[in-house]
């Protein structure tokens, strides 16, 4: 059956299936690496999602109520909001909600060793910090895998594995999806999943099942990265599309009911952010580009690559939807006030597009030779050697150092004799000390167990 997407450009006739030892050996490199760092990056974004799953399988509720007494420390808490009787996480929850079944083995031996969930104690603190990084790192690695998975219903085998490696190690991908739970990395995870069953072609109602699932988490997930759909909605038209949509409402009417119910707004927490946007901010939009401290372009160079790969499927309609998407994200994210992200590193807004340009780095993967595009190959290496030292230092440097420097605006954004990537670096790597905190939290559960 031929597809009906880039049905001209398939370089790789995929035999079918997974291949689990090769999607093994990628999901466990992944891994790894991401967590090679040791090292606990700790954002105030976060928080909510990494206790989320500890109150869900306590006290099963979706407040925070539990946790008060820590967020009543913090002189100004921003991740959090009480807009009536309960502490409730300000960023979706769609992301806390779908992990949590990665804690419930931890909460159980937590239980089992009556290890109190007490949020003032920093040993407690330590087992938050370390799952919320596994959990984070999974779903990553998981992405990656994905990519890999749909980049190869399209082009070589050995091109795909690249593809997938540039996406994992070359983009924040790594220094944002891996690290903390954001929502990004469940939205870079959904999208190639996505990507993954329609380059599959099969259309099956399975399919469009597991499309609407996946395309209702995906909104709620994070609302401003809702206009990535736009591809797969094209592709649902050309399908019985009544069965994705009635999927999709169900899996995301929950997670409206939530934020009518708490926040008496479909957006719940994050409808603040959506009361301040300036559409007509190109200057903003092209910081998202080429500033000096937010830049993808800066941060990821080795993404210029999509440009070529667009220009060897630019007849494709899906794949024109991929770069009007991915143009109107940037114009989304260029026009909210803080569109440089707050204190986080890098372009951490522009992570949730990564999928789409991942694919279109793959198509112009796909056409090189090591015989005959040396040099090219030379210059992809260049790029890809300065992507990877960029997101190293974002996992084991102190990037908050140039954010509690001083305030973040749109003129240190564009500020190029104050970078954020080398301003990290010359600061040296974050000393880490693993044994210690082991060695007081075993003390601490010695202490705390019966007897």
């Amino acid at each position: 059956m031929q597809s009906r997407i880039l049905p001209d450009l398939r370089g790789y006739a995929d035999p079918g299936g997974f291949n689990m030892r090769r999607e093994i050996y990628l999901l466990a490199m992944f891994i790894f690496i991401y967590n090679i760092n040791l090292n606990i990056i700790d954002n105030g974004d976060s928080v909510p999602a990494s206790l989320l799953p500890f109150n869900i399988l306590e006290n099963h509720n979706l407040t925070l109520d539990y946790f008060s007494e820590y967020f009543d420390t913090i002189p100004v808490p921003w991740m959090v909001k009480k807009p009536g009787s309960h502490l409730l996480s300000v960023y979706p929850i769609v992301t806390p909600v779908l992990v949590t079944p990665l804690y419930i083995i931890p909460y159980l031996i937590i239980k089992v060793a009556h290890y109190p969930m007490d949020p003032l104690n920093p040993s407690f603190w330590l087992i938050v910090d370390i799952l919320e990084k596994i959990a984070a790192s999974i779903v990553a690695a998981l992405s990656g895998v994905f990519i890999y998975l749909a980049a190869r219903k399209l082009i070589r085998e050995q091109a795909a594995i690249v593809t997938a490696i540039f996406f994992a190690f070359g983009t924040n991908t790594w220094a944002t999806s891996s690290q903390q739970l954001w929502q990004h990395g469940l939205s870079e995870l959904i999208l190639a999943m996505l990507l993954y069953i329609i380059f599959t072609n099969n259309n099956t109602e399975k399919d469009l099942l597991a499309m609407g699932a996946l395309s209702g988490l995906f909104v709620f997930n994070r609302p401003a990265d809702s206009i990535l759909l736009l591809p797969i909605l094209y592709y649902v038209l050309k399908s019985d599309n009544r069965l994705y949509y009635a999927v999709g409402c169900a899996t995301g009417m929950p997670f409206a009911a939530y934020n009518l119910y708490y926040f008496g707004s479909i957006m719940g927490g994050m409808e603040i952010l959506f009361g301040a946007l300036n559409i007509y901010n190109i200057g903003n939009a092209l910081g998202l580009l080429v500033s000096p401290n937010r830049g993808i372009l800066i941060y990821s160079p080795i993404v210029v690559l999509a440009v070529f790969g667009y220009f060897k499927s630019r007849r494709d309609p899906f794949c024109n939807l991929m770069v009007l998407s991915i143009l109107a994200e940037i114009a989304i994210y260029g026009s909210f006030a803080i569109w440089w992200s707050g204190g986080s590193y890098g372009p951490r807004f522009m992570t949730g597009m990564f999928p789409y340009i991942a694919i279109f780095m793959g198509l112009y993967i796909n056409t090189l030779s090591m015989k005959k595009n040396k040099l090219a190959i030379f210059c992809i290496s260049i790029l890809f050697a300065w992507s990877v030292f960029v997101q190293i230092v974002g996992v084991a440097y102190p990037y908050w150092l140039w954010a509690q420097a001083a305030d973040i605006d749109t003129a240190r954004a564009w500020d190029w004799q104050d970078m954020e990537i080398f301003t990290v670096f010359y600061a040296g790597p974050i000393e880490i000390h693993p044994l210690e905190g082991l060695k007081t939290f075993l003390a601490d559960c010695a202490h705390q167990t019966p007897g």
